[in-house]
């Protein structure tokens, strides 16, 4: 989540945990499924707004600004360059923005890359063009879909000969909050007995169980594994295999995704290797460094 400290005089942005929304020191904005994009969202932010980025220790500790006053980064609230008002004001234009109010901050951000474009200042020009489409995508995110006001687990697959991902994607109330990845190397088992053994062992462990699960065409009948559960468990859990609509759409949404990490996973493994020969190569060892102290 994006969360604001607006007891505070001179409030700040900053990323935090899900849970931590328990909390009443502060205006929470997410849950965002992906922590890169809420990153840089908020650093466009700073940005635009020139909002401190300091610790609040350090905001009462200073008596000068610092050097992103200097270079315009900052209104150096901690030396009063900027009354209270004045700044209340910046984070009142960003909670509209959060909120989904978001046409004068765009607006900003183009006057701002024709500015650069006009002066020859291609690359930030492209920054800012980032930035843009950074926000949009976060802001897409808090729309994957708000049909269904349950919570429900939706579980995407690839597979490439013996190297396979699988994708869980957990969604409630309608919004996406987190996703999470396994990869499994060197399996001869088929894809269906992958994901069912996956099934079960996974669901028989985790503290909660969604109300709707969404899997892939499987070999064991989808009552099976449901009743497996619900006598493990004590609480029953529909399984579905989604043929149309929008719980198709999350399907194949988890798919795309499994594939994309898997093909991210792949180039991580092929760059590691790379390293380690090279390692091998330089000390002279005879044999590929399988373990480093």
């Amino acid at each position: 989540c994006i969360a604001i400290n607006i007891k505070h005089s001179f409030p700040t942005l900053r990323l935090v945990r899900y849970h931590m929304r328990s909390k009443r020191d502060a205006l929470y904005f997410g849950p965002y499924p992906n922590a890169w994009v809420a990153k840089q969202t908020i650093q466009a932010l700073f940005s635009i707004f020139q909002l401190r980025q300091c610790s609040d220790r350090e905001l009462q500790s200073r008596s000068r600004p610092c050097i992103l006053y200097g270079i315009k980064k900052c209104t150096a609230p901690c030396t009063l360059q900027i009354s209270k008002e004045e700044y209340g004001g910046k984070i009142e234009e960003i909670i509209q923005f959060l909120k989904g109010n978001n046409t004068k901050v765009f607006k900003m951000l183009e006057s701002e890359m024709q500015k650069a474009s006009k002066k020859c200042e291609f690359e930030k020009a492209k920054m800012l063009l980032d930035q843009i489409n950074t926000i949009k995508k976060l802001l897409e995110m808090q729309k994957v879909e708000t049909k269904f006001k349950y919570n429900i687990d939706c579980i995407g697959f690839f597979r490439l000969k013996e190297d396979s991902m699988i994708t869980l994607l957990s969604f409630k109330k309608g919004m996406l909050v987190h996703s999470k990845q396994y990869f499994l190397s060197q399996h001869i088992e088929s894809m269906k007995e992958l994901l069912e053994t996956f099934l079960i062992q996974h669901y028989l462990t985790i503290p909660h169980l969604p109300e709707v699960l969404l899997v892939p065409h499987l070999n064991t009948p989808l009552k099976v594994l449901e009743t497996i559960l619900l006598e493990k468990r004590k609480k029953q859990i529909k399984i579905q295999t989604p043929v149309k609509g929008f719980k198709l759409n999350l399907l194949k949404m988890a798919n795309q995704n499994a594939k994309a990490n898997f093909e991210q996973q792949k180039n991580i493994d092929l760059v590691q290797e790379k390293l380690l020969f090279d390692v091998q190569d330089s000390i002279k060892l005879k044999n590929f460094p399988k373990r480093i102290e």
